[in-house]
Parts: C-alpha cells; sequence; structure tokens
C-alpha cells in the first residue's frame, strides 16, 4: 500500500533507475487528459445546455453521424455547438461522419419500431418499400442485393444483435428464417455473410455527395469517410469540390476485411484512421479482434498518424449510470495500445424515443477519469524510444521531425512540464507523433487549425490574431498555460517555434523558465 502518496519501493530502496522516471512520470501524468474525448451528438445532446456539460467534461470533438437525422437537425446542433463554444471559451473541433456504401434496414411501422423477432420464425428483406412489422422489412440504399446472395449466406442487423439465414431469393425479396431471438428497428446497420457473399457498390453515393458538401458549407473540420476499401477511395473524396479548398482534414475508417488488407495504403493518402469495431469485427473473426485493433494503433503511432478507436466504449451507459468492468478494462487498454482519441456513440447520442441516452454527461465524466488513470501507467520514455528507433531506422527522417523529436527528448532532460509549438499546422504533429510525457499547446492564428489539432494526443490549443511577433505570441502562450494550470511558477517550458516561411518548417527550439 501507498503511505501518504510515498510508494513503497521508495521506503524499501529497492527502486531503481526506470521506476524513477515512471514516478516522474505518474507525477505529471495527472494534470490533464492527454487521450481525447469525442461525443456523438444526437438527441439527447443537441441542446446548447447539454453541449456546455460535455464541453466542461472534457468532450473535444463532436462527430455528427449523417445515417441519421437530417441536415436541418444537424445543422442546428452545429449552431448550438458554436454558441456553446463561445460561452465557455471551449474549443471544439467538428467531425462529420459519412454514410458510405452502406446497407440499412427501411422504416417499420409505428407500432412495431423495436419487434422482437423469434428464433426460427419465418422473416422476408425486401428491396422495394415497404413498411416493416414483425414478418418483414425493406432494405434501403440496395436494390440490386438478390444479385448478390445466394441460400445459406448470413444476414447480420444491427452489427450481429440479431442474425438471419437466407433461405430462398427471388428478384424483390430474400426469405430468410431467424438465427437467434432479438429487436429489429428501422435504419439498422445490414452486413451480409457468406463464403461467396461479394457486395459490389460504388463506393461514392449521390447521398454522400450531398452530405460532404452539407461539411464544406457548414465549415466542419474533419470529415470521416465510411467503408473505406482503397486509398482511391480517399482520393475520390478529396477531389469533390471544395474539400481540398476548405482544408477539411480527412479520416478513412476501417471497417471492412479489405480495408484492413490496405491498410497502409489507405493510411498513407489520410489524414487519421478511425477504427470502427463494430463493423469491422462482422467481417473478421470475435477472437481476432483485440489483435487487429492493437496493429492499427501501432502502425499509426509509428507513422505518426492520428489514430481513433470507436464503437461499443461505455455501450451500456446508453441505458445505465455505470459502466461494466470489462468497459473500463477495454478503454484503459486502448490507451496503452496508443489511440490518440476514444469515441462514445449511443452514450452520447441516444434517441429521438428517449429509450437511451439519458446518461450522456456521466459517460464523458466516466472515461475522462478512466483516461487520467491509464495515463498513469503509462511509460513515456519507453514509447518515445520505440517510434525514434523505428522511425530512424526505416527511413529518412526529415529536419523537422528530428528537430521535433530532439524537442521532446529536451522534455524529459530538463524535466519541463508542457510543450508549446508556435504552429502553422504541421509541426505539432511530429510532436505528438514522439508522444512527450506533457501536454503540447499548439498556438496558432488560424481558426480551423485550433481544431483541427484536437484530434492529435495531449494537443491543446490557443488561437492568437497574429504569430508575427514571436515574443509575444510566446508570453501569451505561457500567460494561457498559467491560468489554466497547465505550469506552474518555477517550472520549465520548451517552445517549438515553426517558421512557414522557413523550407526546413522548424526554425528553432528554446528552454524557458516561468
Amino acid at each position: 500500500m501507498d503511505i501518504l502518496g510515498i510508494r513503497p519501493e521508495l521506503i524499501s530502496g529497492s527502486l531503481d533507475v526506470a521506476s524513477i522516471e515512471d514516478t516522474k512520470e505518474r507525477r505529471w501524468s495527472h494534470r490533464t487528459a492527454k487521450t481525447k474525448i469525442m461525443c456523438t451528438l444526437g438527441p439527447a445532446t443537441r441542446t446548447k445546455e447539454k453541449i456546455i456539460e460535455l464541453l466542461n467534461e472534457g468532450m473535444e470533438i463532436a462527430r455528427f453521424n449523417l445515417s441519421h437525422e437530417t441536415h436541418e437537425f444537424h445543422s442546428e446542433v452545429v449552431v448550438n455547438l458554436r454558441q456553446a463554444c463561445k460561452e465557455t471559451g471551449k474549443n471544439c473541433a467538428l467531425l462529420l461522419d459519412t454514410h458510405g456504401p452502406e446497407i440499412r434496414t427501411g422504416e417499420m411501422k409505428e407500432q412495431f419500431k423495436n419487434v422482437i423477432l423469434k428464433q426460427g420464425q419465418t422473416f422476408t428483406f425486401y428491396v422495394n418499400f415497404v413498411l416493416g412489422d414483425n414478418e418483414k422489412c425493406s432494405i434501403k440504399n440496395f436494390f440490386d442485393l438478390p444479385k448478390f446472395v445466394q441460400k445459406g449466406d448470413q444476414i447480420f442487423v444491427d452489427y450481429g444483435k440479431i442474425s438471419f439465414t437466407i433461405k430462398s431469393i427471388s428478384k424483390f425479396m430474400i426469405v430468410t428464417e431467424v438465427d437467434n431471438e432479438g429487436s429489429l428497428g428501422d435504419n439498422k446497420i445490414v452486413t451480409i455473410v457468406g463464403k461467396k457473399a461479394n457486395i459490389e457498390k460504388p463506393f461514392l453515393s449521390y447521398q454522400d455527395t450531398v452530405d460532404i458538401d452539407f461539411a464544406v458549407r457548414m465549415g466542419f473540420d474533419v470529415i470521416a469517410i465510411s467503408y473505406v476499401s482503397r486509398a482511391e477511395d480517399v482520393e475520390d473524396i478529396r477531389s469533390l469540390p471544395g474539400v481540398t479548398e476548405s482544408g477539411i482534414k480527412l479520416v478513412s475508417k476501417i471497417e471492412s476485411q479489405i480495408a484492413l488488407d490496405n491498410l497502409e495504403a489507405i493510411a498513407s493518402v489520410s489524414d487519421g484512421i478511425y477504427v470502427s469495431r463494430s463493423d469491422l469485427a462482422v467481417e473478421v473473426p470475435f477472437y481476432a479482434m483485440p489483435h487487429i485493433q492493437k496493429r492499427i494503433a501501432t502502425h499509426c503511432n509509428k507513422i505518426g498518424m492520428p489514430c481513433i478507436l470507436a464503437t461499443q466504449v461505455l455501450g451500456s451507459m446508453a441505458w445505465n449510470p455505470r459502466p461494466t468492468r470489462a468497459e473500463c478494462t477495454d478503454i484503459t487498454n486502448a490507451i496503452f495500445e496508443g489511440y490518440d482519441c476514444i469515441v462514445l456513440t449511443d452514450s452520447t447520442a441516444g434517441d429521438a424515443s428517449g429509450n437511451f441516452g439519458s446518461y450522456a454527461v456521466e459517460s464523458v465524466v466516466r472515461l475522462n477519469k478512466q483516461i487520467k488513470e491509464a495515463e498513469k501507467e503509462i511509460k513515456y520514455r519507453l514509447e518515445y524510444s520505440k517510434i525514434r528507433n523505428f522511425t530512424v531506422g526505416s527511413s529518412d527522417m526529415s529536419i523537422s521531425e528530428s528537430v521535433a523529436s530532439s524537442a521532446v527528448k529536451t522534455a524529459w532532460d530538463v524535466e519541463a512540464t508542457l510543450i508549446i509549438v508556435l504552429t502553422t499546422g504541421l509541426s505539432e504533429g511530429y510532436v505528438a507523433k514522439y508522444r512527450p510525457h506533457t501536454p503540447i499547446l499548439c498556438v496558432t492564428d488560424s481558426s480551423q487549425t485550433s481544431r483541427q489539432v484536437l484530434i492529435r494526443r495531449a494537443c491543446i490549443s490557443l488561437l492568437l490574431e497574429s504569430l508575427e511577433d514571436r515574443e509575444k505570441a510566446s508570453e501569451t502562450a505561457i500567460a494561457y498555460a498559467k491560468k489554466h494550470r497547465l505550469i506552474e511558477p518555477g517550472e520549465l517550458v520548451v517552445e517549438i517555434y515553426g517558421d512557414p516561411s522557413n523550407e526546413v518548417g522548424v526554425a528553432s527550439v528554446r528552454v524557458i523558465k516561468v
């Protein structure tokens, strides 16, 4: 047991140098959570008042799922979010999640919105429109589905919560037998599983082009691209009108085996990777999902790319005020694996009927506490060494990256408690890659950059009118850090100055005593 906060190894004298470094890491880690929290906003969190609560508890990225609700709904929430940020003085990035080439169940009759289907009963899926009930429902977005399935294939609905085995197929309908008792509702995701199932749908739908235009017009910061299969899919999105010009970042969602197979190529043209576990776990063996999740994070960490973990995080808190112990362990493992950001979905979005989403704020509180506790145990020096050794051994390191890497090491050597990056939106990525033990205060004169850096681990942003006067910007940043308890008098700060006029990118590094 600890005595007055002193670890027993210190009393016994058995603590070695590595353990002393570990003690320092624990001392520094408590000030602010470095892993980011993304909240899906929906019916339960659409109001300004509720969004303010989420911001105050740690939300830094707001996710808008275009597979649910209308543009009018999301426009209203965007306005509320921006007003909430203005009133609280907090910054928050806006992420739009596209439909992608997904397949979903159609509308159900009012009395069958969450109908319970019995194991062994016959149930029919129609590709033309019918109002669903306890015997049938329609399939949206894929009229040609009967051409791509065969008898014996399975249909998974809502990520496999209920499944069906195909018994017969005709031009407009697929007759199935229910495999397990479960609830069926409208607009639920549909996945086809079979030895020869090969669903060929155009990647970019008309709805996606409309939604991406909406993202451009509304000033979104990030687009999460659903059901990416190959690098060319990302390039197709980037070539749409306004996407490149607006400066929107593109994050690719890994949701299928083919995307997993093409991970390196997809990552090479993306601004981040988003792991959608519920979709991916339908296509890969369930027992393989943990090491796949870890492998994706490891690749992203090595190349310095933000990685985001989503779906079924604190899933039980959609209905319950407290998480399960397994869910707490799940979060901790994701942090140890190196994820930059963790996404809350059902627990913060809720639904229009109020069936779930009552504990939205509580779920953010729980996630924030779990993150802070887990981060106390991270061996930051070890993480730094692993990433640097990989980078040096596998490729030529740019001057900017070399300087940023050295700045992180300097922060260790002088026991700095904060790294300040005066940035144009590039330098902080190299710093974050090397997993410093300190927060990274990114000071920028771009409002968009100030939000986009928030998807990176440990990055906090400060928006200034200009960075031309370096000394003034530095003084303002230190004053901000003091005010927000990021640093204390007498502590040291490592400051990196990124000069956009300098082809090297990073102009200088210095150490400042507060």
